[in-house]
C-alpha cells in the first residue's frame, strides 16, 4: 500500500511538467512512472551459485553508505546474474530511490538507490547471509513498477478477461459508452498530442478545436483531469473488484479465514483514491482531493455535508466504508464487502456530478459575465468524458444532452440549466442525493449562483435548497479522523483497531494544483473561477 500512496507525486511532476508545456517530458512520466514501486535491476559479478527465493530480504547501501532495504520480486534461479529487486518502503513514507521516467527531465533522485558498485547482502531461511558483488547504472537500471499508463493500459485484461469477477459491471458501462478498452489513456494521450479521441465510438474529444487563448496550459489541464477522473477513478475500482474476487467467504459464523491478499488490494483501492493525503491533507492529488475541492464549491464539506471548509462529505462516507469493507473482509463477509464497495462507487460519482456541473456553468455565458479559460473548456471535458457512460447507462438520451453542451465546436451554445436537469433526472439511477451534489456556490460561499441551486431530494422540504450555509463546519478545523480495522479472536470478539488518515482542514489556496509558473494570487491552472 506504501508504494500506491506516493503514485499522485508523479501525478504533480506532470502538473509541474505540462505546466511548463514540457508535454513529452510529462509522457515519460506518465508511461515510465518514477515515484511509485521502484526497482533497482543489478547486474551480478558471478552466476548465483543457488536459487534466491521470492520476496528474499535484501540488504545493501547508498553511495554515501546509508543502508538500504530491498526484496526481490521474483524467484531468482541458480547460474542466472541478473537481479531484480524493489525497494522497500513503509507506510508513511516516500520513495527514496526515484529514478523511471524522471531521468528524461533530470528530476531523477538516486542519493537513496543502491551504489553504483558494491554487496548486497541476501537473507537466508537458514544459516548465514549470501554476499554478492554487483554493478548497476543507477540512472538508467532503475524502473518503476506503477504507472499511470498502465491503469488504462491493462483494462482489458484486468477488468474485462481477467479470472474471477471479470468482466466488472462498472468498467463495462463505459466500454459500452467508447467502445475501447483504453478510454483514459486515450484521453490523455489525445491532449499531450494535440489530437482527437478518434477510436471513441460516442463523445469524442478533438483538442484540436479547444477554445480560449492559451490552448497550451487548457491541454496541460486535459491531461491531469483524465489521469485522475478517468484512469485513475476506475482503477481504483479495479482493485476494489480485485478484492471481492481474492475474498474467501467464511463457512460458518466466527470461522477463521485468510483473506490478507483481498485486504492488500482492498487497501491498494484506498492508496490509490486518496494517496499521499492518507499520510496529510493537502498533500495529496487524486480522487480525494478532487472531491475536497468540489466540495467547497459546493458547500458540501464537513460531516453533515453542509459547509464550505474542511473534507468532502462523500470523503467521510467513503471513508466509513473502508472502515466496514476491511471488517467484512477479515471475517470473510464477502457479500458485504460488495455492498460496501457498490455505495463507494456512488459516492465516488458525487465529485464527477459536480466537475460537470461546475464547469458547464464555468461555459454559459449567460449565467455569468465571465470568460471561459482554456482550462474551463478542457477541464468540462474530462469531467463530461467521465460521467456521461455512468448517465447513458441510466438514459441515453440525458447523456446525448451532456455530449451536445460539452462539444468543443459547440462551446457558444453550452446551457447549464439543461446539463444541470439531465444529470439530476438521473440521480436516483446513479444512486446521489440532491444533498450530496448541492449546488454552485458564489465565491464566498455564503449563496448559490444563478440558476444553480441544488435540487431537492423527496425527503427534504423546499426551504433546504434557499439555506444560507456557514463558513466553518463544526469541529472541523484540526481533528484526525480514523479508519477501522478489524481482527477475529478465536472465541469471536472482534477487536477494532485503528490506522490514522491525518486529515487537517484544507489551506484556501491549494498548492497542489499549481502548475507551471502560475502564481499563487492567479487563477489556479487546474481550478477555474468557479472551483
Amino acid at each position: 500500500m506504501a508504494t500506491q500512496l506516493a503514485i499522485d507525486q508523479d501525478l504533480i511532476t506532470i502538473m509541474d511538467l505540462v505546466g511548463n508545456k514540457q508535454f513529452m517530458h510529462a509522457l515519460t512520466t506518465y508511461e515510465q512512472g518514477g515515484s511509485s514501486s521502484s526497482i533497482a535491476i543489478l547486474t551480478l559479478s558471478e552466476e548465483l551459485d543457488a536459487d534466491i527465493p521470492l520476496y528474499s530480504k535484501i540488504t545493501g547501501t547508498t553511495e554515501s553508505g546509508n543502508e538500504v532495504v530491498a526484496y526481490t520480486l521474483s524467484k531468482h534461479e541458480a547460474e542466472s546474474n541478473t537481479f531484480e529487486v524493489k525497494y522497500d518502503v513503509q507506510f508513511g513514507q516516500t520513495e527514496e530511490c526515484k529514478v523511471g521516467g524522471l531521468a528524461a527531465s533530470n528530476r531523477e533522485k538516486i542519493e537513496g538507490c543502491f551504489a553504483p558498485n558494491g554487496t548486497i547482502s541476501v537473507e537466508q531461511e537458514f544459516g548465514d547471509p549470501m554476499i554478492l558483488s554487483y554493478s548497476y547504472n543507477p540512472k538508467v537500471n532503475n524502473r518503476n513498477d506503477h504507472n499511470f499508463w498502465g491503469l488504462s493500459k491493462f483494462a482489458r485484461s484486468t477488468m474485462m478477461e481477467c479470472v474471477g469477477g471479470c468482466p466488472y459491471e462498472d468498467f463495462i458501462k463505459y466500454y459500452n459508452y467508447y467502445g475501447t478498452y483504453t478510454y483514459g489513456d486515450l484521453f490523455v494521450k489525445a491532449a499531450i498530442w494535440d489530437k482527437t479521441t478518434e477510436s471513441y465510438e460516442r463523445g469524442q474529444v478533438d483538442f484540436k478545436k479547444l477554445p480560449g487563448p492559451q490552448q497550451e496550459l487548457g491541454r496541460a489541464d486535459a491531461v491531469v483531469w483524465g489521469i485522475v477522473v478517468l484512469s485513475t477513478w476506475m482503477a481504483v475500482v479495479r482493485q476494489y473488484e480485485l478484492a471481492l474476487d481474492l475474498c474467501v467467504p467464511a463457512i460458518a459464523d466466527f470461522d477463521a479465514v485468510d483473506n490478507a491478499e483481498a485486504l492488500y488490494r482492498w487497501e491498494e483501492g484506498v492508496a490509490l483514491y486518496a494517496g499521499m493525503s492518507l499520510i496529510s491533507e493537502g498533500t495529496g492529488s487524486l480522487m480525494y482531493s478532487v472531491a475536497d475541492d468540489m466540495c467547497e464549491a459546493f458547500g458540501t464539506c464537513s460531516q453533515d455535508g453542509n459547509h464550505t471548509i474542511g473534507i468532502a462529505h462523500v470523503n467521510y462516507e467513503i471513508m466509513g466504508e473502508w472502515a466496514i469493507a476491511k471488517q467484512n473482509l477479515m471475517v470473510g463477509n464477502c457479500v458485504g464487502a460488495r455492498q460496501n464497495k457498490e455505495r463507494i462507487v456512488k459516492l465516488m460519482t458525487v465529485p464527477l456530478i459536480q466537475g460537470a456541473l461546475v464547469y458547464s456553468y464555468a461555459l454559459d455565458s449567460s449565467v455569468h459575465q465571465f470568460m471561459a479559460s482554456s482550462g474551463d473548456y478542457a477541464a468540462s471535458s474530462a469531467f463530461v468524458t467521465a460521467v456521461a457512460p455512468l448517465v447513458h447507462h441510466c438514459s441515453p438520451s440525458d447523456a446525448a444532452i451532456l455530449q451536445e453542451n460539452f462539444a468543443f465546436e459547440s462551446t457558444s451554445q453550452t446551457s447549464f440549466v439543461a446539463v444541470k436537469e439531465a444529470l439530476e433526472r438521473n440521480y436516483k439511477c446513479l444512486g446521489v442525493t440532491c444533498a450530496q451534489v448541492g449546488g454552485v456556490l458564489e465565491n464566498k460561499g455564503h449563496t448559490y449562483r444563478l440558476k444553480a441551486g441544488p435540487c431537492v431530494d423527496e425527503d427534504l422540504s423546499e426551504s433546504t435548497t434557499n439555506e444560507i450555509l456557514g463558513e466553518d463546519p463544526d469541529d472541523a478545523v484540526d481533528f484526525t479522523v480514523v479508519l477501522l480495522a478489524s481482527t477475529t479472536a478465536i472465541f469471536g470478539a472482534i477487536c477494532i483497531s485503528m490506522f490514522v488518515l491525518w486529515a487537517l482542514s484544507k489551506p484556501t489556496n491549494n498548492a497542489r494544483y499549481q502548475s507551471g509558473d502560475n502564481k499563487p494570487e492567479e487563477k489556479n491552472a487546474l481550478r477555474g473561477q468557479f472551483v
